[in-house]
């Protein structure tokens, strides 16, 4: 038997054993009936219609992973002819109803109705918006649920309007666009006309604004007023529940700043709300100032998890900022700031 001497005059035996290669070769006829049995499951998918495929994929994603289940609602949507899907009158499902009603299909009970509704919705969106991938179309949806329940007029109109405006001016893809930023189909402010600054409306569709030009953006401008005196500062985008369209607005904002094409006057009435331009610096400030109310409020800076799911967060951000700390990473100014707050630099970690 052939050894090799190591350090220590430690010996290890290097010969390849029989057995060791009985093992390879079952563990490869082990694996050939797993790799079959995908491929099959890969054919099986690729022989799926485009519609059928699309409506897996969205029920799918809205939880119904049973394929049973699917297939009876992707098979009820897809029973009707192509010119008389989605029955008249039916309602669409409503954006806080739960789904287990849906894979209980009987004969033409309201849930079934309506989940053939919302499944032809989605059909009829992928003719209109020229989205031939699934996954795009449904996370569109998924984003910006109101598109299953929108008038379709409506839906068709503003698509429509977009086309128009952007073949008037040279042309460009506003498909891609909208499977970015889908709440262009459902703002009710006109859309600008193509003798507009082509680049500027590109760059506001791109962050789901329809148009930044004067008159909308006083608007937006005002609500940011408003919600510095709700919240206490301009932070907007880094709380639950903030307005969708207003975080846009303040993202396009940031966006056109850090490329140095906001103008001087808009970047002084942002500045006079202490409105944050680097949205990393705006997060921090966001959460620095709930705990500045939490310690206003109990006298100390160590929330606890038990009393609420924001005290938990912000216990959470807590611990981010001794870590930080700790690595050495923490800017000196916010360590300042918390020290000067009262911040517990020896509390417990919940992420250690």
């Amino acid at each position: 038997m052939h050894k090799t001497k190591l350090p220590g005059e430690l010996a290890l035996d290097f010969r390849v054993r029989p057995a060791s290669r009985i093992d390879f070769r079952t563990q490869r006829q082990r694996a050939k009936p797993r790799c079959k049995a995908a491929h099959t499951s890969s054919s099986s998918q690729a022989q799926l219609s485009s519609e059928e495929f699309l409506l897996h994929q969205f029920w799918k994603a809205k939880g119904v992973f049973e394929e049973s289940q699917r297939s009876s609602l992707v098979n009820s949507a897809l029973k009707y002819p192509a010119g008389s899907r989605a029955p008249g009158g039916m309602p669409l499902l409503p954006e806080d109803s739960g789904l287990a009603n849906f894979w209980n299909l009987t004969n033409g009970d309201a849930s079934s109705l309506q989940a053939e509704a919302v499944s032809n919705r989605l059909i009829q969106l992928q003719t209109l918006l020229h989205i031939a991938d699934a996954h795009a179309l449904v996370w569109m949806v998924l984003r910006e649920p109101r598109l299953l329940t929108e008038d379709l007029l409506d839906l068709t109109s503003r698509i429509l309007q977009l086309r128009l405006v952007t073949e008037e001016a040279g042309g460009m893809d506003i498909t891609t666009i909208v499977a970015a930023q889908p709440a262009l189909l459902l703002q009710d402010s006109p859309l600008p006309d193509a003798q507009g600054n082509l680049a500027e409306q590109l760059e506001a569709w791109q962050h789901g604004v329809v148009s930044d030009a004067d008159p909308g953006w006083d608007a937006r401008l005002g609500e940011l007023r408003s919600y510095v005196q709700r919240h206490g500062d301009a932070h907007v985008g880094f709380r639950d529940g903030d307005p969708a369209h207003l975080v846009r607005w303040a993202a396009k904002q940031r966006h056109t700043f850090c490329a140095n094409r906001l103008s001087p006057s808009r970047a002084m009435q942002l500045l006079e709300l202490q409105f944050e331009f680097g949205a990393e610096v705006a997060e921090w400030q966001r959460w620095f100032n709930q705990l500045a109310a939490f310690q206003s409020e109990h006298g100390h800076c160590n929330p606890s998890p038990l009393v609420s799911s924001d005290d938990m967060l912000m216990l959470n951000w807590c611990s981010v900022q001794r870590i930080a700390r700790r690595a050495h990473v923490l800017l000196p100014d916010r360590e300042e700031m918390l020290t000067v707050l009262g911040f517990d630099w020896t509390g417990a970690d919940a992420l250690s």
